[in-house]
């Protein structure tokens, strides 16, 4: 059984830790199988992280300086959401984080196509690059091969903000995108991530739901989103219309009863202080 909610035992008249910006890709394919509804990209994080250790997310990160060049307003395919909760900086952010991650990379060439296989390994050392911390090579690389952002459609589906209780803190803005034809996640040999899922949004939430797997509220509230769709077409229609409400919960909102399954002192850790 899942345990309930930790006390957190700070002093709550303190000032809370700011949240550093992030962004994440919620990357989603057609079923396999005839008949079958999309599925849904998700990575494990291992046991020994420092933030949500072991539970399943998507894939993204906090947003580097280099995200905000303005020399990436002129490698954009389509047109940045005009949500004022989504500048540029996070979509880059996303997208840079999903090909760190995945090897997944969300751009198309002149063509309006993504890119080849020849071209994507020709851009593998940017790749190591950027796990080695290196934000700043990202852009001249992708202008290097002629490449620009994919970002139409590239709709904002969440935008969560962790609890102010917290000493470690996200505002985390979550963007729906499709799979690019003829690419595919790899494996992380550097243990960023210990294994990668394709689910439906309902086989992801009712593991979520029994303890099989920790998934955070953010990420089971944008697979609740994504229940009704059958396809991804759908899905990416269904965002272009939907309002997105920012989210900040309280601690005390993080219970067993909102939430079954989610151990909250396994996927913050500082909660066992």
């Amino acid at each position: 059984m899942a345990a309930g909610p930790v006390p957190y035992t700070a002093d709550m008249g303190e000032a809370p830790a700011p949240a550093a910006d992030a962004g994440s890709v919620v990357l989603v394919r057609p079923a396999p199988d005839p008949g079958g509804r999309l599925q849904v990209l998700l990575l494990e994080r291992p046991a020994s992280a420092h933030f949500a250790p072991s539970a399943l997310v998507f894939p993204g990160g906090s947003v580097h300086a280099a995200d905000a060049d303005r020399g990436w307003r002129a490698l954009v395919a389509g047109t940045p959401s005009p949500d004022p909760r989504a500048p540029l900086s996070l979509a880059v952010a996303a997208i840079r984080e999903c090909f760190e991650e995945t090897g997944v990379l969300l751009v198309q060439g002149p063509d309006g196509r993504p890119p080849g296989p020849t071209v994507l390994a020709g851009l593998e050392p940017t790749r190591e690059r950027l796990r080695d911390g290196d934000a700043f090579a990202f852009r001249p690389a992708l202008e290097g091969a002629g490449l620009r952002l994919a970002l139409d459609p590239f709709p904002l589906v969440g935008h969560w903000i962790t609890p102010r209780e917290l000493p470690r803190r996200f505002d985390t803005r979550f963007f729906l995108a499709d799979l690019p034809a003829g690419q595919a996640p790899v494996p992380d040999h550097r243990g960023e991530h210990v294994s990668q899922r394709w689910l439906t949004p309902a086989a992801a939430l009712a593991d979520g739901r029994v303890g099989t797997t920790q998934l955070l509220p953010p990420t089971r509230a944008v697979l609740e989103g994504l229940l009704e769709a059958e396809t991804v077409a759908a899905a990416l229609a269904a965002a272009a219309s939907r309002v997105v409400v920012s989210e900040c919960p309280r601690l005390d909102d993080l219970t067993p009863e909102r939430f079954p399954g989610l151990d909250l002192g396994r996927v913050h850790p500082e909660l066992q202080r």
